[in-house]
């Protein structure tokens, strides 16, 4: 959770007020043929997705105790 406000008519960040545990990793797929399995596997993992809105790209959130499996996974 950040607390932010508007200068210029642009989000400026002021501070953090409660960081969390979880990261934040964008992935992306080169053969799309792949992609399906890729997220099959990152949910497996325990991550949760969200939809980029362009092919190959995975945006994904990775509980902290799923990062060293989503690491190797990913490796």
């Amino acid at each position: 959770i950040v607390e932010a406000a508007i200068d210029a008519g642009e989000y400026r960040l002021i501070r953090v007020v409660s960081p969390s545990d979880n990261s934040t990793i964008r992935v992306l797929v080169f053969d799309l043929h792949d992609e399906g399995e890729v997220r099959k596997n990152l949910l497996n993992l325990g991550c949760s997705i969200e939809g980029t809105g362009t092919p190959g790209l995975i945006a994904l959130n990775v509980p902290k105790p799923c990062r060293d499996s989503v690491d190797r996974f990913l490796r």
